[in-house]
């Protein structure tokens, strides 16, 4: 659907994979960024402390069913045992390459 907006707005082959390559980069990369947006959201609100209190506050710029789609997803407890899993590798990445800087 997107293709077919792009291809109709500008002169764009998105056939071409490169084209298609990067246009799929930046999708990701602004959906990252969003997701993070949102996700500092529902932190700043109480996250997972106070669910029903995060899912009636959603930000202007998302639908109610996705934003309850998220804070579900967010507040589930297989999705934070592999986030505090991915925080401590993240540490102890940083932890290895201030050791390597050291030497």
């Amino acid at each position: 659907m997107l293709y077919l907006l792009l291809e109709d707005t500008f002169d764009i082959d998105v056939e071409n994979s490169n084209v298609s390559q990067v246009i799929d980069s930046y999708m990701a990369t602004t959906w990252r960024g969003h997701r993070d947006k949102l996700h500092d959201h529902i932190k700043e609100i109480g996250g997972s402390d106070d669910l029903t209190r995060a899912k009636t506050t959603p930000p202007s710029d998302i639908m109610k069913e996705d934003w309850e789609y998220l804070c579900d997803l967010w507040s589930d407890k297989k999705y934070l045992e592999i986030a505090k899993k991915k925080v401590m590798a993240h540490q102890n990445e940083n932890l290895i390459v201030e050791m390597v800087r050291r030497v």
